[in-house]
């Protein structure tokens, strides 16, 4: 049996973890994809990614609450595979918006029934924290060849090039799902079969569900901007005049940037405070999006452009392990994909519509506000987590682990 602390394990949650994630890449391709081969406008385009991520959604919403009773093996590898065969269809290119939104939530469905499979097993692994931030790292690591390579072949292959390269990295992690899932180590060391461990039946504490429900609220906000401001960098940089292999350059930088981020967050999280470092990032988000969409020379719409999303790995990473520790039963982990999903579900269709009828500009104003209201929500969570098993929790230098 294959252990999550294995290196074979790790890299299996590696690959589930970013074809997951996927979205949170090819976002601003996606959006303009879409735009340019089916000729919609943004608030149409918006409308047809919000179907892929609302599936994740809802498959994350049903899937969590019966984690511990399921086996993500074959939720991973069945998810997996849900999801390539939604973008085979995409790729197929049918003329028919309902067959295309029908194959967006299809895949999104099966997209978020791996990854929460993948997070909940993460959750489950005895060091959560730095487990998310080497998966996360694959994230980032995609990012570097996906925006050199696939932007220059969609300007021939349009939007169904990039459905086809989603649709062969779902292949590849419900193979790899199939052939290696990992087990937590508390299972996998004894060589029983995965079943509920003891900590599944305990009840939280008031204070630690209310974390939990903020830290959901929390992270919700903060996909909501982030996919609001993300979506419309590709055209966003069109619309201030800026060449092509200009507004390319700052998805490569960025890709550059981010692959950072996991490995600053795993390097600080023995010595920095869960929500603090939460609310940092949040802030330097809010101020980075309102500059992006705000700035005029490009130099400026460079640094901004390239840099925020850095800010929203590096906070992440602290808000998962807080979020394993609150609920180490790794329900509330799988959970996670939901909290994501929300917002960047909201986010493409609602940025879209803010782009048709107020323009560009007013993007920042509400990515910043919706940035700011999620650094408040994980206040509030150092401010109402009390006693010393939320004190252990979220404070690093209490805590036995160190991770938070």
């Amino acid at each position: 049996m294959i252990s999550t602390e294995s290196k074979r394990g790790k890299l299996v949650l590696l690959l589930g973890n970013v074809a997951g994630m996927v979205d949170l890449v090819a976002l601003p391709l996606w959006i303009s994809g879409l735009m340019q081969s089916f000729h919609l406008d943004p608030q149409q385009a918006g409308l047809q990614v919000t179907f892929y991520i609302f599936g994740v959604f809802i498959a994350s919403v049903v899937l969590s609450p019966v984690f511990h009773r399921i086996s993500p093996r074959l939720c991973a590898t069945f998810g997996f595979a849900l999801a390539a065969c939604g973008f085979l269809i995409l790729q197929a290119g049918s003329s028919s918006m309902l067959i295309t939104s029908l194959a967006h939530a299809m895949a999104g469905i099966g997209a978020g029934t791996g990854l929460s499979s993948v997070h909940g097993t993460i959750g489950q692994s005895a060091m959560p924290d730095r487990l998310f931030a080497f998966a996360s790292f694959g994230v980032g690591l995609l990012a570097i060849p996906f925006f050199v390579i696939v932007p220059r072949y969609m300007q021939d292959g349009g939007v169904q090039f990039l459905f086809a390269v989603l649709g062969i990295l779902m292949f590849l992690a419900a193979l790899v799902s199939a052939i290696a899932f990992p087990t937590p180590v508390a299972l996998a060391g004894s060589g029983a079969v995965p079943k509920p461990l003891k900590h599944h039946t305990v009840r939280l504490s008031a204070a630690l569900r209310r974390g939990v429900m903020l830290a959901f609220i929390g992270v919700a906000l903060m996909a909501t901007g982030q996919a609001m401001a993300f979506s419309f960098v590709d055209r966003l940089g069109a619309w201030r005049g800026f060449a092509p292999e200009m507004v390319a350059r700052v998805f490569i930088i960025s890709g550059l940037i981010n692959l950072f981020a996991p490995v600053v967050a795993a390097l600080l999280q023995r010595h920095v405070n869960a929500t603090r470092a939460a609310m940092v990032a949040l802030t330097c988000h809010a101020v980075l999006t309102f500059t992006a969409m705000h700035a005029v020379s490009y130099s400026l719409f460079l640094a901004a452009s390239a840099s925020f999303v850095f800010f929203i790995i590096f906070g992440h990473t602290f808000m998962f392990g807080l979020i394993a520790r609150l609920d180490p039963s790794g329900r509330a982990s799988a959970s996670t994909p939901a909290m994501l999903m929300i917002g960047s579900a909201i986010g493409p269709v609602a940025g879209g519509t803010f782009v048709k009828y107020l323009g560009y500009p007013s993007l920042g104003i509400v990515t910043a506000f919706l940035a700011l209201s999620s650094a408040a929500c994980f206040f509030a969570i150092s401010r109402s987590a009390s006693g010393p098993t939320a004190n252990g929790i979220l404070n690093p230098r209490i805590a036995n682990s160190g991770v938070v």
